[in-house]
Parts: structure tokens; sequence; C-alpha cells
């Protein structure tokens, strides 16, 4: 079985056919944070316009985390996101979760940048990640949109998060997640269709995935 494989690879590789989870999306460890930074200097965008059946999101890249913002627009500029892109687990009150399930992750981890204070507001765009790396190093392709739930003091207190921090006033007004504060990186914030994202999480599902795909197009601006 496994020389009927092997041959069947040779064929399509001399074919010139694509296989999902091609190489070149993948970066060498040690080279992650240094091409990562490369190329957000390279490339001047600061925007993101994720399009849906249920409307357009669009959304601010935050400048100090250079390297989240340096990935996603590597993977938006070299057509990472394919048709197949879609919303593949959402919660309501909670976030939606993207990527491309048609593909394998890339083959590295983009190194947590938790020192901005960025926190899970309403809105926040964050990096999903797996859970058996001590460093909560990023997942390169998969990313998530808060939505969140409304806050009062005394839950907030329950989280040790009191009047003088800074997430408290944002929080009580806005909203968001703060149980995933300080555990996955935020790199971005909505700046525009919020009650698109909240109708995303709304869809009928089962166990977190949506029963109707939601597909999206990713721009970069």
């Amino acid at each position: 079985m496994q020389m009927v494989r092997s041959a069947l690879l040779l064929i399509l590789l001399s074919a010139g056919v694509a296989l999902a989870g091609c190489s070149e999306f993948t970066i060498p460890d040690a080279m992650v944070a240094k091409e990562l930074s490369a190329f957000g200097m390279a490339n001047t965008e600061r925007h993101l316009r994720i399009s849906t059946h249920l409307g357009v999101v669009e959304i601010e890249l935050y400048d100090d985390t250079p390297l989240h913002r340096g990935n996603i627009l590597r993977l938006v500029k070299s057509g990472f996101y394919t048709s197949e892109s879609c919303f593949y687990r959402v919660k309501e009150n909670f976030m939606a979760q993207g990527g491309d399930p048609s593909r394998r992750e890339p083959d590295f981890l983009v190194p947590a940048e938790f020192a901005s204070g960025h926190f899970h507001r309403k809105g926040a765009l964050a990096a999903a990640r797996r859970d058996d790396n001590p460093g909560m190093a990023s997942n390169p392709a998969d990313f998530y949109i808060v939505t969140g739930e409304g806050w009062d003091s005394a839950s907030l207190a329950d989280l040790g998060i009191g009047p003088t921090d800074p997430r408290y006033a944002v929080y009580l007004k806005e909203g968001g997640y703060p149980y995933l504060d300080g555990k996955y990186t935020v790199f971005g914030q909505v700046t525009k269709g919020i009650e698109v994202v909240e109708a995303i999480t709304r869809q009928r599902t089962r166990e977190e995935k949506p029963l109707a795909p939601i597909l999206f197009t990713i721009e970069a601006y």
C-alpha cells in the first residue's frame, strides 16, 4: 500500500498538481521572526476586509504586534486563503473562528506578542493556537473575532479586574471575553461590521460548526 501511495504522489508532482499543505507557505523555525518582520516592513497595509454573504467586516491591524501583522499579510497576499476559506467554528456571545480547512497549517508557529497589552474586547482579532505549546505561540493561519458578552463590576472583580485596570472600563462599556487575556495574541480590532460578526455567531450550528458554510474572502488594504 505504501508503494502505491508513493507512486501516486510522484505522478501528481510530475503532473504539476498543487497539494494541500504545500511548503510555499512554510518558514524554517530559525527564520520565522526575521521573515515575518521583514514582510511586515515591506508591506504597508494596515487593514483587512473580510467579505461574507452576511456582510463585510473591516479590521485595523496593530503595529505593535508586527509578527502577527506580517504573518496575516503574507498569507493573504500570497493566496493562502482560498475559495474554501470559512468561519468553521462559531458561538454566540463568544467568537467566530476562521481559516481554510482545506489546507494543512503552514509548518511553523508565530511567537506570542503579549507585551502590547491588547485584550479581548468586543471586536478583537486574535490568533488561535495549539494547546500543546508552553510559549503560547500562535497558529499562523487560524484567527478568531471576539463578540463576547456584557460584564458588570462584580463579575470583573471575580476575574481580578478592578477599576485601576485599563481593561475595566472597556469591558464594562463594550463587553468582550477576558478569560482569554494573556493566553492568545490579539493583533487587530474590528472598525466596521461587528454586527456582521454577531450575525455569523448566531447561525445554526452542530457542536459549534455552522450547518451551512460561512465562506469568506479576505483582502489587505
